[in-house]
């Protein structure tokens, strides 16, 4: 399992992305609290705090880099962002979600250096 930190200064709020590897390690490291079959997830968003320094801590996991994954887990993580920053997102207030979706699908894809083939 490969991890990228994707920096977001903007709401202070960075994501872990995780790439690979199995997804019962990712649960060791962000335990869930449901009874999902691990077999049935090709990817998960978590939200929670580190133990020690109590900050957020925002994670993706991906079985494998795929940009369907990444975007349909990327939307988990901007609108958790948006519920914790009370920015309401609705049909008439859809740019920050619009702005801050592209912005972290570009960091990503640029972290991963990933070009399409």
């Amino acid at each position: 399992m490969k991890k990228y930190l994707i920096t977001n200064k903007l709401y202070d709020a960075d994501l872990e992305l995780y790439i690979g590897g199995k997804y019962q390690d990712f649960l060791k490291k962000f335990p869930r609290d449901d009874d999902t079959e691990p077999s049935d997830i090709l990817g998960e968003f978590v939200y929670g705090r580190n133990k020690e320094t109590k900050n957020p801590i925002r994670a993706i996991w991906l079985s494998k880099f795929e940009l369907r994954l990444l975007v349909h887990e990327m939307i988990h993580y901007v609108t958790n962002l948006m519920d914790t920053k009370g920015i309401k997102h609705e049909p008439r207030n859809d740019e920050p979600i619009a702005y801050l979706m592209e912005f972290m699908i570009t960091e990503c894809i640029n972290k991963l250096k990933w070009k399409k083939k």
